[in-house]
């Protein structure tokens, strides 16, 4: 059997081991050479042999011993030296009315209660059934077990609090019985033999489900017996016997005794009586539950869940449900005898088992899945400690929560020995109840969850029945039953016949498709094929990628080769315009206005000034202007020049736009006149926008680091002498952007002309911008947005509208230009859209013109779309993603109706001359929806970042597939979808968006961190109730500074960083929560909702306006109170918030303020001060309508009742919720409550017909109304 010469056994201790072995194996003989687990055992056969040679030979083996000494004459020479325990039998306890429940049994029961009543415990079983069966004999010998364990007439109910099994003396039984007829009869016939005109296998499956689905229905636990039998009579001498039990009262091996048991009372035989029941042993474990060895156990595990628990983070296709739910489905795969053997190698030369082997890999799988490194599966054991428990039924089957740790650096080897090692520490103290384990660590209550894993491993041991009775032959039959208890289930069962292995993975539908777990399988072959052929490689790199997968996520999904025109640089592109369309308006704002052919003109100017001062190609020139017509000509003018421009915000800190201008070198900087203040800090030559309107640019002052300065006159242009030729080409550079970076600096970016051409410019291009086209330039022209809007706009012949920073941030007055301007493009960050379509609907006045809104900066949530979409259907909504190092856009995906019916960030494909990749940490590709960080390449990807070289080589790396090219590592997280969009995951590391900022957190703890009152800090990237994000900061203070200054640091934080990078909430802490590695613990922070911090002394609002004005404050701030001298920026207002509190204003106090007014009065004193004295403006209310017979539908309801009447009655437009609630729950009262909202509101006793062929709405005076009640 072992390929070992047999040697007999020569001792009576190897004699009296050998009949346990054969026992125990299954086997008739066994040498003294043989090796346990090659005969057949594993781990948990290793168990049932501890507790026979307990039994028998009164020595209590450790199961460690079983593996160190796993041959018979190993094992009798280390049992032969060990201390005799004389084995104690489990003793029957007296009858009483009910008794105590086992810790499994318990904790089955309080799901069943939580749940309702489900399938998901429901444990059936199918048996063919060929030859003359007695029913009446087989009714009999059910009817006989059901007598014999008392586990089969047992019941659960609560009484005094507690969970209790009552047993029956007798309950009532009979089998079920039905006929099929002629057509469900061939259906069934069908699987044998199959020819022409039989039923396909799919139609015998589907059928077959349907007679199996009416018999297995939920148990009620209070009504035994907890056990079904079924019999169908497909046709003469041919049966399908069904049984069904709950998992409460059963378990896989009690199934095999209960079909040994029948067969054996179906032939008449007597069984032995049962010395005792499931019930004794249920007092019997709790017996042992202060036991010393218990406490031993008990220990183990608590040292085992020390520290965070880790919560499997598994990428599902669905989002996961408030509650549980059981439907699941399975796929079936196997893997080749060569590839078993060699898998059994390596449990050989590691000493361990099939099932650790395969335990390990699964984990490494599962860890490539989610990127984690610290994994508990579940993993069942008999539960069957005690030799006197192998004869009953019931449920003793335990669980084994499986931490391993499959860090990537590991080889699979040493994965496997580790695993060997946790997986004998844990089967030694595996009595410890789960159940048990579960209170004491007190995991947190989740119904969407299990307590402490998620997926579940199954090495399928437990040896499955034949039955043959007399002429009857009995068969399992596959059945479509398919509940799932956990997200995952993984079983493997090694085959007798061809020596390979069997796997069937079970998931919860809920949660995943079909076609990702048959992905999931194939991944797990490949593992298992890369570990056969090298079990020395590291975790991190081996392979769970099939070829054709891989390729298809290097090439298939990168097919973006596009041709643009590759030696034409910005400016040139602008120029051909020029040409064409020389007295079209190109860039307007306010009532300014400049064509084509003024704009180039003046560009062209400024360029020729610059030229005189030295620009060359690749110069960098600094540009410092406001909005403004000046900051288009400056732009183009820079690069006419041949130079890069260098965009600096003027609303940027002083020390910020100074370390810029240090860092990028630029010897020039063009600005106006009224930031000459700001810019006197520069040490070069300042080029001053003076007199616009005569198209001249004067000149200009050094000022020299030590403050003297010098003049060196005036440097002006003459008239317009044309376009000047030039020696730029299209890889010099075009513009340098700084971002936000980890060190507490910016780094720039180095962008070239032919990088943003290919952008706008390529035969494959999916846009199709116009002359016709109308644009804003809403973005500061730091935020590379900017180059999109403004490019896009002019190298197209269309209209640019420049947007005031005011109007930006006023979504009211912004919509107002949007149609004044009949703009076509808007170009938007996800969140400053939402609040300008919040604004639109509510507008009844004239509609937009916009034709496409495209998206970018930040994540995009689809669902907030819809209600715009309803308005504007004929509306392109396009989301892209993209970062400042791979020029603007890297994606594009036009989002659908099904889009907007998902809360997933979908940013589509890679757009042409760009590549995309999600990739480990080794560099090589994840899986389709499999998360992994996204880099990017191809011709869009930035010369690297200006000055940083260390930086540039740690994100711009070696392509992995391309030799001699570069990707940009983007630190976002990404999965691929099916159909080669990409789903944004959001960042890996700790740098978040806020209103399309890129912000390095990092950068503002390193600032806060300088100043002398901060101890301790960390900022976090929040989201308020309303769902918009915002930045707060954790503080420490200093022992010198009793309390947080807010004000103080707010004011120090003005001056080093930009305003969308402070904090709009301070929350002071004594100290930082820490895990129990010492991290941080980012879960145990407050929420910065209700308890912001300022620092300023809390002064009572003293008048009637200050009272009303606080009210409001509050409700849009979220705050519990507000004092006169509090600064509402200061409690966490930023103009997103700012817009809220004067459209509540304009309601409750009857003021229409703009929205400047709250940045000019900004605490609650100076605001009531000057409401004081505006004249008040009514806040028109909506009127009621007179009463009638029905009422016309808003335009959103009309258009859902059309959809209803096309699509018909469907579940697509239901919005259901659930909650759970927990303490005393009086139902009278909860129905009035709903009785009261449904009076309150007329939409609740409202119903929709067609009148005269229009569709209306009818408000009903009473509805008849009952909360449906069911008792679970």
């Amino acid at each position: 059997m072992a390929g070992v010469e047999y040697v007999a056994p020569r001792t009576e201790l190897e004699n009296r081991l050998a009949g346990i072995w054969q026992s125990v194996l299954g086997v008739e003989k066994v040498g003294v050479k043989d090796n346990f687990f090659d005969l057949g055992g594993h781990s948990l056969k290793a168990t049932m042999l501890m507790a026979r040679m307990h039994k028998e030979l009164n020595v209590n083996v450790p199961l460690r011993i079983i593996f160190q000494a796993p041959t018979l004459e190993q094992l009798a020479q280390a049992v032969a030296g060990m201390e005799q325990q004389l084995y104690a039998s489990i003793e029957p306890v007296e009858a009483r009315a009910y008794y105590p429940l086992s810790s499994a049994q318990k904790r089955m029961y309080i799901l069943n209660q939580l749940r309702g009543a489900s399938l998901g415990y429901n444990m059936p079983g199918v048996y063919a059934v060929e030859g003359p069966l007695a029913t009446e004999r087989l009714e009999q010998a059910f009817r006989a077990l059901i007598a014999r364990h008392e586990s089969l007439r047992t019941s659960f109910e609560m009484v005094d609090g507690e969970p209790v099994q009552r047993v029956h003396d007798q309950v009532p039984f009979v089998v079920e019985r039905k006929r099929l007829t002629q057509v469900e009869s061939r259906l069934f016939k069908a699987e044998t033999s199959q020819g022409a005109g039989e039923p396909s296998e799919a139609e015998r499956i589907a059928d077959m489900a349907k007679q199996v689905e009416s018999f297995v229905r939920p148990f009620d636990l209070e009504q035994a017996p907890l056990l079904r039998v079924g019999l169908i009579e497909v046709e003469e001498n041919h049966h399908l016997l069904l049984f069904d039990m709950h998992h409460i009262i059963s378990d896989g091996v009690s199934m095999n005794v209960l079909v040994q048991e029948f067969a054996r009372l179906y032939e008449g035989d007597s069984l032995p009586e049962l010395r005792i029941q499931y019930k004794d042993y249920a007092a019997w474990q709790q017996s042992l539950a202060q036991s010393e060895t218990m406490q031993k156990q008990e220990a183990f595990w608590m040292e085992t869940f020390t520290g965070d628990i880790p919560v499997l983070e598994l990428p599902t296709d669905y989002a996961r449900p408030a509650v549980q739910s059981f439907e699941g489905d399975d796929i079936t795969f196997d893997v080749s005898s060569e590839v078993t053997a060699s898998l059994q190698r390596i449990a050989a030369e590691t000493g361990a088992t099939m099932y650790m082997v395969l335990l390990a890999a699964y984990t490494a799988l599962l860890s490539k899945y989610t990127r984690q490194e610290d994994i508990v599966v579940g993993t069942p054991i008999a539960g069957r400690p005690h030799a006197d428990l192998e004869p009953l039924i019931g449920m003793f089957v335990g669980t084994l929560a499986m931490r391993n740790y499959p860090e990537g650096e590991r080889t699979f080897t040493e994965f496997v020995s580790d695993v060997k090692e946790r997986a004998l520490k844990a089967f030694e103290n595996q009595d410890y109840p789960f159940e048990e384990l579960v209170e004491k660590l007190d995991v947190r209550k989740d119904l969407s969850r299990n307590p402490l894993f998620d997926a579940m491993f199954v090495m399928q041991n437990t040896e499955t029945t034949d039955v043959r009775l007399g002429d009857l032959e009995f068969a399992p039959y596959g059945t479509e039953h398919k509940a799932a208890k956990f997200d995952l289930t993984l079983h493997a069962v090694e085959t007798d016949g061809d020596g390979g292995l069997i796997f069937t993975l079970q998931y919860r539908t809920a949660l995943f498709r079909k076609e990702t777990m048959e992905r999931m399988a194939n991944h797990f072959i490949c593992l298992l094929q890369s570990v056969a052929d090298q079990p020395e490689q590291r975790l991190s790199k081996l392979s769970i990628l099939p070829e054709p997968e891989r390729q298809c996520l290097i090439y298939g999904f990168n097919d973006t080769e596009a041709a643009y025109p590759e030696a034409k640089t910005i400016h040139g592109l602008f120029e051909e315009q020029v040409e064409k369309t020389p007295e079209r308006v190109a860039v307007v704002f306010g009532e300014e206005r400049l064509t084509y052919r003024e704009l180039n003109e003046r560009a062209e100017q400024l360029a020729r000034a610059l030229r005189q001062q030295g620009v060359q190609p690749d110069a960098l020139v600094g540009l410092l202007t406001e909005r403004s017509l000046d900051m288009i000509v400056g732009i183009l003018g820079i690069l006419k020049a041949g130079g890069a421009y260098v965009p600096l915000d003027p609303d940027y800190p002083e020390e910020r736009i100074r370390y810029m201008l240090e860092d990028c070198g630029a010897k020039l900087l063009v600005t106006q006149k009224k930031l000459a203040e700001l810019a006197g800090m520069f040490t070069g030559t300042i080029l001053e926008d003076e007199l616009v309107d005569e198209l001249c640019v004067v000149a200009t002052k050094v000022k020299k680091k030590a403050g003297a300065e010098a003049n060196l006159g005036t440097v002006a242009t003459s008239s317009w002498h044309g376009n000047e030729e030039r020696n730029v080409r299209a890889d010099h550079l075009a513009y340098v952007i700084y971002t936000s970076g980890t060190t507490g600096k910016p780094k720039g970016v180095l962008i070239e002309h032919r990088q943003v051409v290919r952008l706008l410019f390529t035969d494959r291009s999916r846009f199709d911008f116009g002359d016709t086209d109308v644009w804003t330039l809403f973005h500061s022209y730091c935020f590379d947005f900017s180059v999109w809007e403004m490019y896009g706009a002019l190298l197209y012949g269309g209209r640019l509208v420049i947007i005031p920073k005011q109007t930006a941030q006023d979504p009211a007055a912004y919509l107002q230009v949007l149609k004044q301007e009949q703009v076509t493009i808007v170009n938007q960050t996800p969140t400053a859209f939402y609040h300008l379509a919040d604004e639109e609907l509510r507008c009844t006045d004239k509609r937009l013109s916009v034709r496409k809104v495209i998206f970018g900066g930040e994540a995009l949530e689809p669902l907030q779309l819809k209600r715009f979409r309803e308005k504007y259907p004929e509306t392109q909504l396009i989301n892209m993603y993209g970062i400042t190092e791979t020029t603007v856009h890297v994606t594009y995906k036009e989002l659908t109706e099904d889009d907007l019916g998902l809360s997933k960030s979908n940013i589509g494909s890679p757009i042409p001359t760009l590549t995309a990749y999600v990739l480990d940490a080794a560099r090589q590709p994840v899986p389709i929806g499999i998360p992994g960080e996204l880099y990017v390449g191809g011709a869009g990807v930035a010369r690297g970042y200006l000055n940083r070289s260390e930086l540039t080589t740690e994100r711009f790396v070696d392509h992995p597939f391309i030799a001699g090219e570069r990707v940009y590592r983007t630190g976002d997280l990404a999965r691929w979808l099916p159909d080669g969009n990409l789903e944004y995951l959001g960042r890996i590391d700790h740098q978040v968006k806020i209103r399309g900022y890129r912000i390095e957190l990092g950068e503002i703890e390193t600032q806060l961190l300088r100043h002398e009152q901060v101890k301790e800090t960390i900022v976090l990237a929040r989201k308020s109730a309303a769902g918009d994000p915002h930045l707060c900061a954790y503080v420490v203070v200093t022992g010198e500074h009793g309390e947080l200054d807010v004000a103080e640091l707010r004011r120090y934080l003005g001056q080093h960083l930009p305003s969308y990078m402070i904090p709009s909430f301070f929350v002071a802490l004594e100290r930082m929560p820490l895990t129990s590695n010492g991290k941080i613990d980012r879960q145990a922070l407050p929420s910065p909702e209700g308890q912001a911090v300022t620092g300023v002394e809390y002064v009572a609002p003293r008048t009637e306006q200050e009272a009303q004005l606080a009210e409001v404050w509050q409700r849009v701030l979220g705050l519990d109170r507000v004092g006169a001298k509090d600064n509402f920026f200061d409690l966490g207002g930023h103009s997103l918030k700012a817009t809220t509190l004067v459209a509540q204003m304009h309601k409750e106090l009857s003021v229409n303020v703009p929205l400047r007014f709250v940045f000019q009065f900004p605490t609650l004193e100076q605001m009531a001060q000057e409401i004081a004295g505006m004249e008040q403006q009514l806040y028109a209310a909506i009127e009621p309508v007179e009463a009638r017979a029905y009422y016309p539908l808003s335009s959103a309801q009309k258009r859902m009742y059309i959809l209803n009447q096309l699509e018909g009655a469907a579940l697509g437009y239901n919005m259901p919720g659930a909650y759970t609630i927990e303490g005393v729950l009086d139902a009278n009262r909860l129905e009035q409550a709903f009785c009261g909202l449904i009076a309150r509101h007329e939409s609740l006793r409202t119903s929709f017909a067609m009148v005269d062929g229009e569709p209306v709405q009818r408000v009903h005076e009473q509805l008849p109304f009952t909360i449906e009640v069911e008792r679970l």
